[in-house]
Parts: structure tokens; sequence; C-alpha cells
């Protein structure tokens, strides 16, 4: 069963073209749930793919860190859960993320238990450290939008992992030998613009490579100044960054 077709057996009270709200949220989760026998079988093909592709990655090694700019680590922790209980491939794997979820978010204490167990570390800020920065960082503002555009990538947005060769677009990359598709979407910003950003971001390291290599202390760099450039022109309402994000042409949620 398609998941579309799990749409044509909602409940009464909801419709698939209903917009979702708290009042019809719990009866949602409810369907879904009853249903998630059905939804995981959808998904056991991606899965299977995808434990092909990372048992190569992570051969023989015993700990391995997923970097994530955030944020709420749920990427880094499917990866431990799949890593452990679907392909067992007995490798610890921890999670390194620049920010976490803030006050601003319906649910701000999501990396909390992998913060505090040690499972996942953050940079930049969280609630045990630079809590400044953890009220002022609202994604409703857009503060996510700019710090993903400082970290970009040309590449488009990944799809999944399919078995066979599933190839659909023009960037989907067939492994012969594993015998698995890797799927990808659109680009999610200019890449012209990101080569820009990479490049200013290279010739600092260089700079400060070059003004610093005799005093290797000067590469302990805080999360606190890391954010630093970014409270600077964060000022009236914002209004420098959202011109930034004009100029390259970000388009959020692509797929």
């Amino acid at each position: 069963m398609e998941l579309d077709e799990l749409a044509g057996e909602l409940p009464p009270s909801i419709n698939a073209g209903d917009e979702l709200t708290d009042k019809n949220s719990s009866i949602l989760r409810s369907f879904i749930e009853s249903k998630w026998d059905e939804v995981r079988a959808v998904y056991d093909s991606q899965v299977r793919a995808a434990g092909c592709y990372y048992k190569t990655k992570l051969l023989g090694c015993s700990r391995a860190a997923a970097v994530d700019i955030g944020w709420a680590g749920s990427g880094t922790m499917a990866l431990y859960r799949l890593s452990g209980e679907a392909w067992n491939l007995g490798c610890d794997v921890r999670g390194i993320v620049a920010g976490t979820n803030t006050v601003y978010n319906a649910e701000p204490d999501a990396a909390e238990p992998f913060l505090q167990s040690g499972r996942m570390v953050a940079y930049l800020y969280s609630q045990s450290h630079n809590r400044d920065l953890l009220k002022k960082h609202d994604p409703d503002k857009g503060y996510n939008v700019f710090w993903e555009l400082l970290l970009s990538s040309d590449n488009p947005q990944f799809v999944g992992f399919y078995e066979g060769d599933e190839r659909k677009g023009v960037d989907d990359i067939y492994d012969a030998a594993l015998d698995i598709t890797m799927r990808f979407g659109k680009r999610d910003v200019d890449p012209d613009g990101v080569a820009e950003i990479q490049r200013g971001i290279l010739d600092f390291v260089t700079q400060y490579k070059e003004h610093f290599e005799e005093y290797p202390y000067m590469f302990n760099i805080s999360g606190r100044d890391v954010y630093a450039p970014l409270l600077a022109v964060a000022c009236k309402n914002e209004r420098y960054l959202h011109e930034i994000e004009k100029k390259f042409k970000l388009e959020i949620n692509v797929v």
C-alpha cells in the first residue's frame, strides 16, 4: 500500500485537504499510529537500501560522528537507531550539531535527552550553554535559514535511497556495486551564490591561519564567538539578513 492510498482511509472527521491544527492533530496522529505497520512497510525497501550504503561507510568502525547544522537532532538519532536496531552495524553513532531547537520551537526540549546523555553535542548554544543565544535564535525570524544559507552546498536536496536502478532525475546516482540508487531533488539555493559564500569562508580561513599559525591556542574558537557576526547583522528587525536571503534566491523545504 502506498502512502497516498492511506489518505483514502482517513476517519470521517478529517479530510486529506484539511489544514493541520491543534484541534485535529490528535485525530491524524491516532490514525497514523493505527496504520504504523503499513507506513513502515512503505519504507522497508528504502531502509534496506540505506543499510547497504552505510554498511560500506561504517565497516570496521566502532564509533562515528554525524555532523549536521541542527536543529532537533532527528537525523542523527534516526541514523543511531537504524545502525543499531535495523542494520546491526555495531557502531556507536553520535551527533555534532551547530545549534538546537530553541524556546520558540513547538518542541524546545526535543534534543535535551540526547545532549544530557552525551549522545549529541551542540557547538553554538543549547539549554546548558550560551543561553542568551538560545533566547535570541528565533526560527520564525529566519535564523535557521540564515545559518543554513551560510553553511549551504550547491548540491540538490537528497530525497532518499532506493533499491535497484531507480534513477528519475539528472542528479540521481546509481551504485552498481550495491545495486542502489541515491535520489536527489531540486536545488534550494542559487549555486553561484553558494560558491561565493564558500570562497569567502576559505579566504577567511586562509588569512586567519596566516595571522595565527604561531599561536595554536587561537584556533580554540568558541561557539559564542562564531555566532557573534550574525548578532552584529541581525539588528533593525533582521532587515539586512532578509536582503541577503533574497539575493541568493533561497527556496525553503524544496524537494
